[in-house]
């Protein structure tokens, strides 16, 4: 995982985020810190249905292009043959 260099935190600054959490949602926090999860679970489950949608289509296109490029074209019809009958 990739860490971003404006998310890194020191020490205190993490303690300030901490104290300033719980002066603003206090007794909440925890139902607070349980909803961002699921929030964040289901933005998570959203994004791997729509890479395996996306997924499953580009795997649909590769197999109709190999079918396209596997089967060559039928020839075309002959003309059809004169059987010698009268001409004009």
């Amino acid at each position: 995982m990739r860490t971003l260099a404006y998310l890194n935190f020191s020490l205190p600054e993490l303690l300030l985020f901490g104290i300033v959490a719980i002066l603003i949602f206090g007794r909440r926090l925890p139902e607070v810190g349980r909803n961002l999860g699921r929030s964040l679970m289901e933005f998570k489950r959203g994004l791997n249905e729509a890479r395996n949608e996306f997924q499953d289509a580009q795997q649909a296109g590769r197999d109709v292009h190999q079918a396209i490029n596997s089967n060559p074209p039928a020839a075309p019809p002959s003309p059809p043959a004169d059987k010698g009958g009268t001409q004009a």
